[in-house]
């Protein structure tokens, strides 16, 4: 592979960072979708085989968008590594034309407090964080169980 410019490494960033936001939307929508349904209809708040199946689903769903974002964020990771250590890197002139000296690409410009500015989590991090919402979308389906079980209304 072709080793990339500076600019073109950034537009993998962009991108990264747009994927990662859209696994992250996704994520969200169906969680309260997916709370929202189990709320809002009598059928699957009174039935705890609906809620078990609707636990599954999720479940599963949440594994797979979790796999992803995993992978996202270690990409993100990669493509910030790999722009920290470019941007610290000396800028080299190449030869023109009769080995004339030509100025760099990037220019004068120093990126790297730019990058060095880029701040990231690592993937454990993200991962940990998935499940902690997964968990606490899988304890709102059946908080109406456990205060029944836990805490019965006393008549």
């Amino acid at each position: 592979m072709a080793p990339l410019h500076f600019n073109e490494a950034l537009g993998f960033l962009y991108e990264s960072v747009g994927v990662i936001n859209t696994l992250w939307n996704f994520f969200s929508i169906v969680a309260l979708g997916v709370v929202g349904l189990a709320y809002g209809k009598d059928y699957i708040h009174e039935n705890k085989m609906a809620r078990l199946w609707l636990t599954i689903g999720f479940g599963l769903f949440a594994l797979a968008n979790g796999y992803v974002v995993r992978q996202a964020q270690e990409t993100y990771v990669r493509i910030v590594d790999t722009l920290k250590h470019a941007a610290s890197a000396p800028v080299q002139a190449t030869a023109g034309p009769g080995n004339a000296p030509v100025q760099a690409t990037a220019g004068p410009v120093n990126f790297a407090p730019v990058i060095d500015g880029l701040e990231m989590d690592p993937a454990w991090m993200v991962v940990v964080y998935h499940v902690v919402l997964a968990l606490f979308v899988v304890l709102a389906l059946w908080a109406p169980e456990l205060k029944d079980r836990f805490w019965p209304t006393r008549r």
